[in-house]
């Protein structure tokens, strides 16, 4: 959904060209992502998708942000420094009332979470500072692949074969 959003708030708000390549590749990759995900629409489930559908407008308003702030000179490292600000004091409340004790190993692996949240923060500050959103975004995509491996290799969590086909097709979709 961010993708969408993304490409949306860009064309509107930053005057970014949409190309009909780039909208059918996107089109394409999120039927991929539909053999993945395979979304249920009954009643009960329908909460966590409407709570994905606006984390994925919200992410496409940030990510448009990005853009515009990288296209008037301001730092990556501001960018992502205010954006880490901002997470954590939203954070701090519920850490504050909610507070467990964890394990060596979860706190490490809380630690590793940080550090690649903060490095991918950083490749995609940088990627929206030198390519248009409609050029990027597509590669969102990706995510949903990466997933599935770290899935498969630490949880052991083995993908269908709708799951399979939806990675092929959100790899040619991503990749037209």
């Amino acid at each position: 959904m961010h993708l969408f959003s993304t490409l949306i708030f860009s064309f509107l708000f930053l005057k970014e060209k949409l190309s009909r390549e780039n909208i059918i590749s996107i089109i394409i990759a999120f039927i991929g992502v539909i053999f993945v995900v395979k979304p249920s629409l009954s009643s009960s489930d329908i909460l966590p998708y409407l709570i994905g559908i606006l984390g994925g407008l919200s992410a496409g308003a940030a990510y448009t942000s990005v853009r515009a702030l990288n296209k008037r000179g301001v730092n990556s490292s501001l960018i992502v420094g205010f954006f880490s600000l901002f997470s954590t004091l939203v954070s701090l409340p519920y850490l504050l009332f909610n507070y467990t004790k964890m394990s060596l190993t979860s706190f490490l692996c809380l630690v590793l979470v940080g550090v690649f949240a903060s490095i991918g923060q950083y490749g995609v500050t940088l990627a929206y500072k030198f390519a248009p959103s409609s050029e990027i975004s597509i590669f969102d995509y990706f995510t949903i692949i990466f997933t599935g491996i770290w899935g498969l290799l630490f949880l052991n969590q083995k993908p269908d074969i709708l799951s399979l086909l939806g990675y092929v097709i959100i790899f040619f979709g991503s990749s037209n």
